[in-house]
């Protein structure tokens, strides 16, 4: 708490890897979740819900949770050491995505969660946040 706020460069570049760091992690997680031995026993819980509400964001296994929802967001900020401002801003912006792709409104000036919602639907696409990696992998 007594180290300095960093600057704008090095805050942003932590936010950056962070975001990066997130995606891979939440979407392979995620996709690995919809195995057909960790869905049943894991994932599933989420998708009694096909569609999306914000609630159902955070409604998971617990195990689920932790793999796939609070590992990738705080790995992150464990890499890049950066300032316990910066990692609640990270916090704060990771748990807004999340809230957002499952709200089920594209809001003014936010990401359109319409990928997620057709994820909630066929069940076997748009695992990412970003979608870079969906697209990498053909499962846009």
């Amino acid at each position: 708490f007594r180290s300095p706020v960093p600057n704008l460069f090095v805050a942003l570049r932590d936010l950056v890897i962070c975001v990066i760091v997130e995606e891979f992690g939440f979407y392979y997680g995620h996709r690995l979740s919809h195995h057909p031995l960790l869905y049943k026993r894991f994932h599933k819980w989420h998708h009694e819900w096909t569609s999306t509400v914000s609630i159902v964001a955070l409604y998971n296994h617990p195990v689920e949770h932790v793999w796939v929802n609070l590992l990738p967001a705080v790995v992150g900020p464990m890499i890049t050491g950066c300032h316990y401002s910066i990692t609640l801003l990270w916090l704060l912006i990771a748990n807004f995505s999340i809230l957002n792709s499952h709200c089920g409104y594209h809001l003014p000036l936010m990401p359109s969660p319409e990928a997620h919602d057709y994820h909630h639907f066929k069940f076997n696409n748009n695992f990412g946040t970003l979608g870079f990696l969906d697209r990498f992998h053909k499962a846009d």
